[in-house]
């Protein structure tokens, strides 16, 4: 398998990334409010990459966005308005 990525720029809207992160894995980076450290996660919300399967439900209003960070194996969140980057990760 060969791993690819499409990069996003800033300004999609909220509906297309949670779209976006229901069908894919995906690799964002984003500035931590508290420390303004840059972050990079590998994150999903495809309910058959999440363990248990659960699906979240979340409102495009909001500025927040709750992931599965497969690589703490646990949900976190951060703020669109500070994403740097967004990756999807493509396998082919």
């Amino acid at each position: 398998m060969v791993e690819t990525s499409v990069r996003f720029r800033h300004g999609l809207p909220m509906e297309t990334l949670l779209k976006t992160l229901k069908e894919n894995l995906c690799v964002i980076s984003y500035e931590k409010i508290d420390t303004g450290e840059i972050r990079e996660m590998e994150c999903t919300l495809n309910p058959d990459l999440i363990p248990n399967n659960h699906d979240i439900n979340q409102q495009p209003s909001s500025d927040h966005i709750l992931v599965w960070c497969t690589d703490r194996n646990a949900w976190r969140s951060f703020r669109v308005s500070t994403m740097k980057n967004f990756v999807i990760k493509l396998n082919g």
